[in-house]
């Protein structure tokens, strides 16, 4: 599951932070207020998973379940298809990241290297899931992927790079937060919780073939309110993807 900010959950977390920090607000405090969210987040989330709410997802009908995944698979297909070629869209939105992914194709923007990299880790994603489906096939594609570029100098050839890494882990801090804004904080905290119950209840009745959807559902609302609370509240940085 996802545990950071998505392109739906992005926009709710900026209209509870901005009006708290204002337009010229310290970049150090959005960053407290972001990861006290989470925790709150977290801790709701947890909550809903003891309190058994993992019943909902039975009601939900499987056209609904369907028609959102479908959805959803779209949209990142959509979203990821500029990065697979190599170059980046300046757009928000299912159509205008598909017309810039289509401009971008026409202007000449494709990166070969990046795009070469990119589908020799999908062949070697669907490969090995279906010849050796126990190996982790996610983390040797990113792997190999490293050791490519290392070798190969991708960096010189237009491929954009991560860079090295901060070294060791953050420390294990709790946010500063007056009480006047924790108030404020709270209500938005309720509003990503309803969104973030929405997809757990949608996304394991899709995907399991269990029975009991309530258990598996109640389960990743527990286990992932408390990765979310502990990924984003510990580092204080917001991830593009929740």
């Amino acid at each position: 599951l996802v545990l950071g900010p998505d392109s739906s959950l992005g926009p709710m977390i900026a209209a509870t932070i901005i009006p708290i920090v204002g337009a010229n607000g310290d970049p150090q405090r959005a960053v407290a207020l972001a990861s006290m969210l989470a925790l709150l987040v977290g801790v709701m989330t947890v909550l809903a998973g003891v309190a058994k709410l993992g019943f909902v997802a039975d009601l939900l009908s499987k056209p609904t379940q369907i028609g959102y995944m479908n959805g959803l698979a779209l949209t990142i297909l959509v979203g990821q298809l500029p990065k697979l070629f190599g170059f980046s869209v300046d757009a928000d939105g299912l159509i205008p990241e598909a017309a810039g992914f289509t401009k971008g194709l026409a202007n000449g923007e494709t990166v070969a290297a990046a795009l070469a990299i990119g589908l020799l880790g999908l062949v070697l994603i669907a490969v090995l899931q279906r010849l050796v489906p126990k190996l982790p096939a996610v983390l040797v594609a990113v792997v190999v992927s490293i050791l490519a570029a290392n070798a190969f100098n991708l960096a010189d050839h237009g491929v954009s790079l991560v860079g090295p890494l901060p070294q060791g882990l953050p420390p294990f801090t709790l946010p500063s937060v007056p009480m006047s804004d924790l108030a404020l904080l709270v209500a938005g905290a309720v509003g990503l919780s309803m969104a973030a119950l929405v997809f757990f209840f949608l996304l394991p009745g899709t995907f399991s073939k269990l029975a009991d959807i309530s258990t598996l559902v109640e389960e990743s609302l527990s286990v992932s309110g408390m990765l979310l609370g502990k990924t984003m509240g510990r580092s204080g940085e917001l991830s593009d993807r929740f």
